[in-house]
């Protein structure tokens, strides 16, 4: 799964990647309102320190949650290319087999 220049294709699944990106934003709008909904904290300060508090966690838990999506996608290019292979041996066999066949049959013809 190469293109023309050499480079990986990375198999994405865009709707998977849609609807993981569009749960993480709504999960930092949630934590931005909870913040700002919260009567225990008065001071601005308190918010702000808060408030960054839960970005940093959020942040560490979207960069595993695109980690495992990443080495899931790796792994199933993987499966994907070791299939291909197969696939691709069993296909020249297939053509070894026939022209050996066609030969065969014109030198009895």
């Amino acid at each position: 799964m190469h293109n023309i220049t050499g480079d990986v294709w990375i198999l994405c699944h865009p709707r998977e990647m849609k609807e993981m990106n569009s749960r993480q934003a709504k999960i930092s709008v949630e934590t931005t309102r909870e913040v700002a909904n919260d009567k225990t904290l008065r001071t601005k300060g308190d918010k702000d320190r808060r408030l960054k508090e839960k970005k940093q966690n959020n942040t560490k838990k979207f960069a595993d949650e695109r980690r495992f999506a990443q080495k899931k996608n790796d792994r199933e290019v993987e499966k994907l290319k070791t299939r291909h292979d197969k696939e691709m041996e069993n296909l020249v066999k297939d053509v070894q087999n026939v022209s050996t066949w066609h030969i065969h049959l014109l030198l009895i013809a």
